[in-house]
């Protein structure tokens, strides 16, 4: 799998000297260094049918603006954030003795996510590899800090309707300083005292967006596209046009249309949505990528080679009038108007359906007409110039 890195950042910690120091207490550090120690951990409740949640996490990275990058662990570890949780420990992610200022910026990486339920193993994706966090820590000179990263899983794990699975991270982050610690010889951690300096939680959204009370809720249909993102199925679309749109290779997404625009259009039948900004809409529709199309009628994205050309009807606008006056067109049917008069003309619809900008001599507007119905129009400029497009 390819790795994927977290980054958290926040002011404070970490290394120069990588030290494993298991089974020991830790008093003040000698020397001039302060020590720091990171934790992972998960107080989440227990989730029905998954029994174990393992992250491998191959390296951790600290950063600070004097010392650039710097690598605290290159060994790859792995964790059950719900063995953690049941057993109610803090299992030490690194050790080490830093030099004293401030740190802004951690990052984990991880290189598998492997969630285990009823019908075995399986890989989980990441909407990011990202995960920032903005805190507080000083690393202070012969004194011993600790950073808790708690993964609080229930928050974290989600599920689409095809059983994937998805961690899109939720983490509780606190530092304290002057803290006494003890490691025993399993690696847990356990902190007798420390004032406590960060106390945040952050999460991820399924566009990889983290910040404070941001995370994926845990009431919404998900489903991975066919391009390995995250997607949530928006409301007010029935479910299963949605999945299928993603099943299909698509995304599920919004666009500006014309005000007479449905959600999930026929893109294989009017093509792409377009009307002036004053006349238009959000809607849902199905991305299904460069050289396909959302077919409303298969409920799929296809191919758009060989599609059914949309149709199309040209009204010339001479001598101050509209030719033909009065058209007749089917459902999907793009309108273009062309203007050979020597002043300007504007189209808008009696119904405040559409309308468009002044366009002089040689350019022509159009609009695309999805719903059936009787569209009388006119010009702006020269309101006694009338015409009506009915759609069947």
């Amino acid at each position: 799998m390819e790795k994927r890195t977290l980054a958290f950042i926040f002011i404070a910690i970490i290394s120069i000297v990588l030290i494993g120091c298991i089974g020991q207490s830790y008093g003040p550090p000698q020397g001039g260094n302060g020590m720091v120690l990171f934790t992972i951990t998960d107080k989440a409740a227990n989730m029905s049918s998954v029994t174990s949640i393992n992250i491998t996490i191959d390296s951790i990275q600290v950063h600070s603006a004097m010392k650039g990058w710097v690598t605290v662990s290159s060994t790859p570890k792995t964790y059950d954030l719900l063995q953690l949780k049941a057993n109610g420990i803090q299992s030490l992610l690194a050790d080490v003795q830093l030099e004293n200022g401030s740190y802004e910026q951690v990052r984990l990486e991880i290189s598998k996510i492997i969630v285990t339920d009823a019908s075995g193993e399986h890989e989980a994706k990441l909407p990011s590899g990202d995960l920032k966090i903005v805190g507080g820590f000083e690393v202070k000179a012969n004194a011993t800090s600790v950073v808790i990263f708690d993964f609080v899983a229930d928050e974290s794990l989600h599920i689409t309707g095809n059983g994937e699975y998805i961690l899109a991270p939720v983490v509780h982050l606190q530092t304290k300083e002057n803290a006494e610690v003890e490691v025993n010889e399993r690696g847990e951690v356990g902190i007798r005292r420390g004032d406590l300096k960060t106390d945040v939680e952050v999460g991820m959204d399924e566009n990889g967006t983290v910040s404070v009370g941001v995370k994926i809720p845990g009431d919404v249909n998900i489903s991975i596209d066919g391009s390995g993102h995250v997607v949530i199925m928006h409301g007010g679309l029935p479910p299963s046009l949605q999945e299928a749109c993603v099943k299909s290779g698509g995304r599920v997404t919004t666009q500006l249309c014309c005000e007479s625009a449905s959600d999930f259009p026929n893109t294989c039948l009017i093509g792409a949505c377009g009307c002036s900004l004053d006349n238009s809409k959000e809607v849902k529709v199905c991305d299904c990528g460069e050289g396909n199309c959302w077919d409303s009628d298969k409920l799929e994205c296809v191919s758009s080679v060989n599609q059914i050309q949309q149709p199309e009807e040209t009204i010339q606008i001479r001598g101050f009038s509209f030719h033909p006056q009065n058209v007749e067109v089917a459902v999907g049917t793009k309108v273009t108007w062309v203007n050979n008069d020597p002043a300007d003309h504007a189209v808008v619809s009696d119904i405040d359906e559409f309308s468009t900008v002044a366009f002089g001599r040689g350019q022509s507007k159009s609009y695309t007409f999805t719903i059936a119905g009787t569209y009388p129009y006119h010009c702006a400029i020269h309101p006694y110039m009338r015409g009506v497009v009915t759609v069947k």
